[in-house]
């Protein structure tokens, strides 16, 4: 049994020391994922040697702690936001930033590294710091960047990235550097090499910190906004309570957005999928009752440190709480978080259980670890191999593979039929072969029925990605997509493209884009007037968008409102800055006098300002006749 606590040391020690440089390319998300699937392979190892350890010692032991219970009482938060809240339940579970099962697993490891002995801790305590260490070398060298003049491979040209970090975010990598450097200084005695180790991570923490105050380094959702998203739940008695629902977050975010956040760089991310603040976010994903249970933790393990006779302990969880007010959710960060709380606890009241009096409960015990092993690791299995096929059907769409694309995307979906990301990703992939296909001069009937086929395939992609899901606005932009791109192709898609739209902007009323959007089907459509209504809407909730005005001038002169017309170009002129755009500045400047010819007194333009490049709607696809098409239950409505 000796041997087994000295594996199960090792690998509590392996992990700790990985995690924080482990990263792999081969899902579509590097870090977060690889990292969550990382430590359910080492807590599955880790539970079959327990069970091997009951069959043998034919008992328990239990240790407790006041930090235990509050953590149950917290998980079972997160499982009643998902049973009352959450739509998409199963992509709700597997959620990085706060799914019940990746935050059961950190609990479980928490419990594996909590009731171990102190030399355990005091090697988990060591191989931190070195890891640190580790991560700190390769900040400061990356910081420089040294891969900017070398021609990377295709695969490992992220190392070039100004702000790569093997965590994955920069905000991750200032949290970790954080807490292993000031944790580092508490916990021992320095010897020259502690002090030089320590310079570097100070030094790396330095260069971090610099990089997240760079202007644009990290997206992430404004103090304000994510205060209003937690304040949006309290609407009703469902969300105030229970919250919005695990991985939710972006739903109530495009509620709350208003005009200012319209007139910021990041006006055009639609949606954050978390929240600026680790306690915002768990008051809006889980309500009241994952709050409560939440900062039951936190004083739980406040109680645990302040009664230790070590005050630099107190130092580390006051850290905690700088960490938990000012920093987004992650993974990482939740698990840093589990294994602070595992190295403080002080375990009191070992119990020991027989499983041998009477009758053999060892066995049962052990078959029932074995059976939670084998289930959990067969299904997360698949949800891996998902996102394995999601990665090389991405390589695929770099490498111009049509089939790669279609063929792993279809095995992506059919291994986790859950995933939003990939059906989202597979809807828009048959759409490129519906639209590759429709380019053909002269097309026969098989094409024809393989264009509908597709198309309906796309459709019913998107209406699935509803049906999980049907409060996210960008779910409902996508089906619009689909069915904006199929106008020239299929009849009645211009009804159901105007549909779509129309739902997404009563889910995000504050996104200019998506009016945008739908002007310029009507446009396309030659509805001018209904055009005018939806641009001059997109100018109004983001005065300095040069391209809104220039579709709206444009439409003022199809509807013969030259007046109007020439004041909207004029506005576009103004946006326009000459000397960063100097052609869209001539392209403006062109169409205000050409516009100008319409009126009977001329004024000279002004000019000045920023904007993206002005575009007017154009059809998508070209058109087929006769069009395709397509049965009823493509209707956005159907279900």
């Amino acid at each position: 049994m000796d041997n087994l606590n000295y594996i199960k040391r090792i690998l509590l020690a392996i992990f700790v020391f990985i995690s924080p440089v482990f990263f792999l390319s081969t899902s579509a998300e590097y870090y977060s994922t690889n990292k969550f699937y990382l430590l359910v392979f080492f807590t599955l190892t880790l539970m079959l040697l327990n069970s091997i350890e009951i069959i043998f010692k034919k008992k328990i032991n239990f240790m407790g702690n006041k930090i235990d219970l509050p953590l149950v009482l917290f998980l079972v938060a997160l499982a009643l936001s998902i049973i009352f809240s959450s739509t998409n339940k199963v992509q709700a579970l597997v959620s990085t930033n706060l799914g019940l099962i990746p935050v059961f697993f950190i609990f479980v490891f928490y419990l594996f590294l909590s009731k171990s002995d102190e030399k355990t801790k005091l090697l988990i305590d060591a191989v931190l710091f070195y890891s640190s260490v580790m991560v700190s070398t390769v900040t400061i060298f990356l910081f420089f960047q040294p891969f900017s003049l070398i021609t990377l491979p295709a695969a490992w040209r992220f190392l070039g990235l100004p702000l790569f970090t093997p965590l994955g975010a920069t905000t991750d990598l200032v949290v970790f550097l954080s807490f292993a450097t000031i944790y580092r200084i508490i916990r021992k005695k320095f010897s020259t090499a502690d002090v030089v180790m320590l310079a570097i991570n100070v030094s790396a923490l330095g260069l971090s910190i610099f990089n997240l105050f760079k202007p644009n380094a990290v997206a992430i959702p404004p103090f304000r906004l994510s205060w209003y998203a937690a304040l949006e739940i309290l609407k009703t008695p469902q969300t105030a309570l229970f919250g919005i629902g695990i991985d939710n977050f972006s739903i109530v975010f495009t509620r709350v957005k208003d005009a200012i956040y319209n007139q910021s760089l990041l006006w055009q991310i639609n949606g954050f999928s978390v929240s600026r603040s680790i306690i915002l976010h768990v008051l809006t994903e889980a309500g009241f009752i994952g709050l409560t249970s939440f900062l039951f933790v936190l004083y739980s393990a406040f109680r645990t440190t302040f009664n230790d006779d070590n005050k630099f302990s107190k130092l580390v969880m006051l850290l905690w709480v700088v960490i938990i007010l000012f920093f987004p959710i992650s993974f990482f960060t939740l698990f840093l978080f589990f294994l602070t709380l595992a190295l403080l606890v002080k375990n009191h009241g070992q119990r020991e259980i027989n499983l041998n009096e009477g009758f053999p409960y060892y066995m049962p015990a052990a078959l029932i670890i074995f059976v939670a092993i084998g289930v959990s690791g067969y299904l997360l299995t698949r949800s891996y191999t998902s996102e394995y096929f999601f990665k090389k059907s991405l390589d695929g769409l770099v490498a111009n593979n049509v089939k790669d694309v279609y063929d792993n995307m279809r095995l992506s979906r059919i291994y986790n039929p859950y995933n939003e990301r990939v059906i989202l990703n597979f809807s828009q992939t048959n759409l490129i072969i519906a639209n590759n296909l429709s380019q053909k001069e002269n097309l026969t009937e098989d094409d024809r029925q393989t264009i509908a086929r597709a198309i309906q395939a796309a459709i019913s992609e998107a209406k699935e990605l509803i049906k999980l899901n049907p409060n996210k606005a960008q779910h409902w932009e996508n089906l619009a997509n689909i069915y904006r791109t199929m106008i020239p192709l299929a009849e009645g898609s211009d009804a159901w493209t105007v549909s779509a739209y129309q739902r997404a902007i009563i889910l995000d009323p504050q996104n200019p884009s998506y009016r945008l959007a739908l002007g310029s089907v009507y446009y396309l459509l030659q509805r001018y007037p209904e055009a005018i209504s939806f641009f001059e809407q997109a100018a109004a909730l983001k005065p300095d968008w040069a391209n809104a005005y220039y579709n709206l001038s444009w439409t003022y002169y199809q509807n013969n409102e030259f007046e109007k017309a020439t004041l909207a170009m004029q506005n576009v002129v103004n946006l326009v800055d000459r000397n960063t755009n100097p052609e869209d500045w001539q392209k403006a400047n062109e169409d205000l006098e050409q516009f100008k010819k319409q009126l009977p007194i001329e004024e000279d333009p002004q000019t000045d300002a920023s904007t993206d490049e002005l575009k007017l709607p154009e059809s998508i696809a070209p058109t087929i006749e006769p069009k395709i098409e397509l049965p009823k239950e493509a209707s956005p409505e159907a279900n």
